[in-house]
């Protein structure tokens, strides 16, 4: 199995000391490590913006988007950290820790190990497939990403978004911009954007809008906000307590990302730490090898 990093700036992973998982390790990884798409999104909270701005502030905000994009743009494509995760809800409550390798646009690995470095389970995505390996269980599974979703109830939604931009916290590339809007706190403005893969209905009207929180004086993004075509709540993402990257000294990864509007109360917390930029980064790294005499479930591929 490819579960080592790249052989990079870092220590092997058997210097890695990890926390033992609360609850059963596997379900929890699956619910910890889809990226915290393991949801069923409710669709009822109050909308966080107000009136739209006049036509010079809007000049002014997509003229911050635009130099958002660039600094975007001369971020690493490929960076590695320590992560623990936390799912909350009103049924239950689950953790893993690990690391956590994410490759731009789509490709993710995740590793949890013991404290003695020893892996207990990895799960690795490139946006359409992933794998999954229980090493104390000993099973291997792999196949596609939506039948993945299907058997444990991750909303298509969910899995045809972006993890790369959701949890590196940038501006998405569409330029299709629709509204532009005060926030009802203060904070910033809103900038709502339909992404590049929402389709439309039979009205013309667009599949999901994704409404961004940004900091104009900052130039940081604040919070995303997705609603479907009828304006319901889909879900909400929050970042804050940017870390500084000890590679290259960039500072806008979020080491607190929090995701909220799950059905029973729930919420999803991903805590970072000791992030770097790796080089040399290859989707082969993003792949893991059956391990022999393991139990093996392949899932189809569909979309």
């Amino acid at each position: 199995m490819n579960l080592k990093k790249v052989p990079c700036k870092r220590n092997s992973m058997n210097s890695r000391k990890t926390d033992s998982l609360i609850d059963h390790c596997s379900r929890s990884a699956i619910v910890a490590i889809g990226i915290a798409v393991t949801l069923s999104f409710s669709a009822c909270a109050r909308k966080p913006w107000r009136e739209p701005l006049a036509d010079d502030g809007r000049r002014a905000v997509l003229q911050v988007v635009e130099e958002m994009r660039q600094l975007d743009a001369g971020r690493s494509n490929c960076i590695d950290s320590d992560v623990n995760i936390f799912f909350t809800s009103h049924v239950k409550n689950r953790a893993a820790s690990g690391y956590i390798q994410l490759l731009q646009p789509n490709s993710i690995k995740f590793v949890s190990s013991n404290p003695f470095g020893q892996p207990l389970f990895a799960f690795v995505s490139t946006g359409s497939s992933f794998q999954f390996v229980n090493t104390m269980e000993q099973y291997f599974m792999d196949g596609g990403l939506y039948e993945f979703a299907r058997l444990y109830d991750v909303p298509a939604f969910a899995v045809a978004s972006s993890w790369g931009q959701w949890l590196t916290g940038r501006i998405p590339e569409t330029t299709n911009i629709i509204n532009i809007r005060r926030d009802s706190s203060n904070r910033g403005v809103w900038v709502s954007i339909i992404p590049q893969t929402a389709s439309e209905d039979t009205e013309g009207k667009p599949g999901k809008v994704e409404h961004l929180l940004v900091d104009i004086e900052n130039k940081l993004l604040l919070n995303r906000f997705f609603t479907d075509r009828h304006g319901g709540t889909e879900a909400e993402i929050r970042y804050s307590d940017w870390l500084n990257d000890t590679m290259t000294g960039d500072n806008r990864q979020p080491g607190i990302i929090k995701i909220s509007g799950l059905d029973y109360g729930g919420e999803i917390v991903l805590k970072f730490s000791a992030l770097q930029s790796l080089e040399g980064c290859i989707s082969n790294d993003f792949y893991l090898q059956r391990p022999k005499g393991y139990q093996y479930q392949p899932l189809p591929y569909s979309y």
